[in-house]
């Protein structure tokens, strides 16, 4: 049996923002020609490389709180989270070309679905994790990103 001065399960939801910032340490080049291509640039050597994709996205979550002492709860859970692509764009230096940013689809996926799961002590961190569960590219390319982070208060 559970005590309910002692255990906690909520069901939460919202509206947030999932930001993919891939910096590449390869000459890594998103073209979106009539035939989307993603290569390696032989000519210009890049001092910044990176693609950043931003989702605004909708998690639903299964949360646990426990209560270890008086004032502290070890919080942990699971759930699934759904975005929607609002934004890429790929940002480039070198010295031959200067700076160059190209805001473009790179055949990217307009939706994505993600597993997060996450734990910590409440009010003070949490420690999260999230795989994504569909292709980043719309097709050719599969890759599915994967993020840890942490998260700091009572956010």
């Amino acid at each position: 049996m559970v005590n309910a001065d002692r255990q906690k399960i909520f069901l939460s939801t919202g509206l947030g923002l999932q930001v993919y910032n891939f910096r590449y340490n390869k000459q890594v080049t998103y073209n979106n020609d009539v035939t989307p291509i993603v290569y390696l640039d032989t000519i210009n050597n890049f001092s910044k490389n990176k693609l950043v994709v931003t989702y605004l996205s909708v998690p639903l979550m299964l949360t646990f709180k426990t209560k270890m002492a008086d004032k502290a709860w070890l919080v942990y859970g699971a759930g699934l989270t759904g975005g929607y692509r609002i934004s890429s764009y790929m940002k480039q230096v070198s010295t031959q070309l200067g700076k160059q940013k190209n805001h473009d689809e790179f055949n990217l996926s307009d939706f994505n679905a993600c597993i997060t799961a996450e734990i910590g002590i409440d009010e003070y961190f949490r420690l999260f994790a999230s795989y994504q569960l569909t292709p980043l590219h719309e097709n050719s390319l599969v890759q599915r990103p994967f993020t840890i982070g942490l998260r700091f208060g009572g956010v």
